[in-house]
């Protein structure tokens, strides 16, 4: 039987006759037909259609592909009926689209678990429909082709300034030196002003200052980040930590875990101040009336007196960044809703004491606290409370003052860091709320495997 006429025949519809049966019927045809009311489509190896992942089996698909053909059905739960819809979670039958929240999802096209550092979230009450997309990643993924790559294949140059194949313990971007930066290296050079092909020729250079000699290859190895800011910290650290009583391979593993969390693995040292509305309602909420309850309590602020817009993606941010920044960090409005003082008394302190550095101090109080010790032990015609932007512009202050913090903030109080000092004790110090103290914890881990002294 052909219907459609168009050579291919009617599925499992058949006579065996010596004449035609009549119209419709044929007695030589090139195939089954996948579709005998439709002349245009023939064979069903060439007919693409999309099919449903649903691997609970409960309606809703996690996700679908274009590139299996029916009446081939691909390997899994997959279906070519069309389901009930997204679902949020394809693992447990009892959730479909409720959701709840927004959140972001990350594509993981080799199922790592690592994502795509190329490709932007999506953020959804539920996972897009195409493309392995996946809720909690890991981190980014240096090659997402490829499952048995994650997040170990920063690309950079080891500076060997001599050029012998040993390296100096920083790092670049690109080879400026005339060929002598490399890809690779046989190790940390014992004098890196001097070639020695065998790394036996050394001028005795003088001694770290420091007992846990740490590089900044390792540094990125681990975190990644701005090769810029991890070569001025770890030359800063080795250079002035033991000052601070900073001195052992614990204490730098834990110092660097916070540090990668607060500057966004060594990418930035100033506090974001470009704010997501959602953002500054979760961590300053205190400050703010409700939205929705605008001028409720008039001794508070609300958001939109900072102005908000909305941009091309949907999100709304503050705009008059400085004036948010003089209300949440003055010490009246602080002592209002229960925070405590950070000595901002004057006009403007709070957008001028911004957080800077590795881990960024705020407040006047630190600011002019970091700078009397800086007088005195490193130079003491500087004035930092005058000229608070040299915490993030130069990066050896913005260090030194995050080394100041960290040892006056976390090991002070908490009576030194040993080997039994966890995660959270550390994390309490520095972020009194506790956010991100899973990232923190993981920074820390990474730390310990990947950080060792040189020395």
């Amino acid at each position: 039987m052909d219907n459609d006429g168009d050579g291919w025949n009617l599925k499992d519809v058949s006579q065996s006759r010596a004449t035609c049966p009549g119209p419709g019927w044929t007695s030589s045809t090139n195939g089954e037909d996948c579709d005998d009311t439709n002349p245009e489509i023939h064979s069903c190896t060439s007919m693409i259609i999309p099919w449903f992942l649903d691997n609970d089996t409960d309606g809703y698909f996690a996700m679908v592909q274009m590139s299996s053909t029916k009446p081939i059905t691909p390997a899994g739960n997959w279906t070519d009926v069309i389901t009930k819809g997204p679902d949020c979670d394809d693992t447990n039958a009892a959730i479909g689209m409720d959701c709840g929240a927004v959140v972001k999802w990350y594509i993981d096209k080799d199922g790592d678990k690592w994502y795509d550092k190329d490709v932007a979230p999506i953020e959804s009450q539920y996972a897009p429909p195409y493309g392995n997309y996946i809720r909690d990643p890991l981190g980014p993924d240096c090659d997402d082709t490829n499952k048995d790559i994650t997040n170990h294949c920063y690309q950079f140059f080891y500076i060997d300034n001599d050029g012998d194949g040993w390296d100096s313990g920083m790092v670049a971007d690109i080879d400026d030196n005339g060929g002598k930066y490399k890809v690779t290296s046989n190790g940390r050079d014992c004098d890196d002003t001097v070639y020695s092909a065998d790394n036996s020729v050394c001028t005795s250079p003088p001694p770290p200052a420091i007992d846990c000699e740490i590089t900044a290859v390792d540094v990125y190895n681990t975190f990644g980040g701005s090769k810029t800011i991890i070569n001025s910290m770890i030359n800063t650290i080795n250079k002035y930590a033991k000052l601070l009583g900073i001195n052992d391979k614990i204490e730098l593993q834990h110092f660097l875990a916070q540090a990668a969390l607060e500057s966004k693995n060594f990418t930035s040292t100033e506090e974001g101040t470009k704010y997501q509305t959602k953002s500054v309602m979760s961590t300053f909420g205190k400050f703010f009336n409700g939205i929705g309850n605008e001028n409720k309590n008039p001794n508070l602020k609300n958001l939109s007196d900072f102005g908000v817009t909305k941009s091309s993606n949907g999100k709304s941010y503050t705009q008059n960044r400085e004036a948010l920044f003089n209300y949440i960090y003055n010490d009246q409005n602080r002592i209002r809703v229960g925070y405590s003082p950070i000595g901002n008394t004057k006009s403007g302190d709070g957008y001028k004491f911004i957080g800077r550095g590795i881990i960024q101090i705020t407040g006047r109080d630190n600011y002019t606290k970091f700078n009397n010790w800086y007088k005195s032990n490193v130079d003491p015609n500087a004035d930092l409370v005058n000229n608070p932007k040299l915490l993030d512009t130069n990066k050896e202050i913005g260090t030194l003052a995050s080394l100041w913090y960290f040892k006056e903030r976390v090991m002070d109080r908490l009576g030194g860091i040993t080997d039994t000092t966890t995660v959270d004790q550390v994390t309490k110090k520095v972020n009194t709320k506790m956010l991100e103290k899973k990232k923190r914890a993981d920074n820390f881990k990474s730390a310990k495997q990947k950080i060792n002294c040189k020395n």
